[in-house]
């Protein structure tokens, strides 16, 4: 069995009870209190957005340390959009707290850029590379549109102006699309737009000491490893970077992984695996109402 561990992005869906069930988790709850403090501390000041970006970062981050003391034979990390900082955190590339501040940080430039258009995302599923090209050719008369995420052959996002997004959503309908929806991101998040931003953070991250990841990750940007002297280069550029994740897959497979762990919050990641490997074996920590059965199923794998 050669295992993943996969970090999820940012959650779009209240993460309360996913939260509190992880902070009755002994391992977990540590991660959980001390995260929330942070949040509690900002709460008045931070946009929504920013404190969503930080409690999925607390979800992933908290139910890693459950992996962590079951003693997993992990091989590597795979990580989607946002889930990037819980991944440094999990590999010992960065603190906690660190990824805290840097999240923060992010999610104010974030809406920044947010305030000064009317932005928003699209999930489309059920059209080929070629046929969302067209697309985005047509749409782009209603506004900018870039490609954000490659989630699988015929699942990808896009990003850019609302009127863009909503004449995707209408166009990939029309050409047959399994799904087409408006994600409600409200910032046009993996694309040129936030290339400024991205300096900007580069900019006040270049004084931070990161550490060599001590399990290997695989980054969405260009499907490679990570090391310690690229980790300031990809937090720049994360933000305007398209999600290149059947890269990301196609290196796991060619690495032999058979075995999925996804990391709360949510069922995404499992989602993303099942686009581009049918029939994976996939353990979830992403619900908080069957977390019991799944420690309980991840302790007799590793007997």
């Amino acid at each position: 069995m050669k295992i993943a561990v996969c970090f999820p992005g940012q959650a779009l869906f209240p993460l309360s009870d996913t939260l509190e069930r992880l902070r009755k988790e002994r391992f977990a709850k540590p991660i959980v209190q001390e995260g929330l403090r942070y949040v509690d501390a900002i709460q008045e000041a931070a946009s929504n957005r920013t404190l969503q970006l930080l409690r999925t970062f607390i979800a992933s981050v908290a139910s890693y340390q459950i992996i962590s003391e079951i003693d997993l034979p992990v091989s590597v990390f795979a990580e989607h959009g946002m889930g990037f900082y819980a991944s440094l955190v999990a590999a010992g590339a960065m603190s906690f707290s660190g990824g805290l501040e840097i999240i923060e940080m992010t999610g104010g430039l974030l809406d920044e850029v947010a305030q000064k258009g009317d932005y928003d995302m699209a999930s489309i599923i059920g059209l080929t590379r070629d046929e969302i090209n067209a697309l985005c050719s047509v749409v782009a008369e209603s506004g900018e549109v870039y490609l954000a995420n490659i989630n699988g052959p015929t699942w990808f996002v896009l990003s850019g102006q609302s009127s863009a997004m909503a004449a995707a959503c209408d166009g990939a309908i029309w050409r047959g699309a399994i799904e087409a929806r408006l994600l409600g991101i409200g910032a046009p998040i993996h694309t040129n737009l936030l290339e400024r931003c991205s300096r900007r953070i580069r900019k006040q991250l270049a004084t931070v000491t990161f550490q060599p990841p001590t399990t290997p990750i695989i980054e969405h940007i260009s499907g490679q490893r990570v090391l310690e002297r690229n980790i300031l280069d990809l937090l720049s550029q994360q933000p305007f970077m398209p999600v290149k994740w059947t890269r990301v897959m196609e290196v796991l497979s060619r690495t032999g992984i058979d075995t999925f762990i996804e990391l709360a919050p949510g069922r995404e990641m499992a989602k993303l695996v099942e686009a581009n490997r049918e029939g994976a074996t996939i353990i979830s920590l992403g619900e908080p109402d069957n977390l019991d059965e799944t420690i309980e199923r991840l302790s007799e794998a590793n007997l």
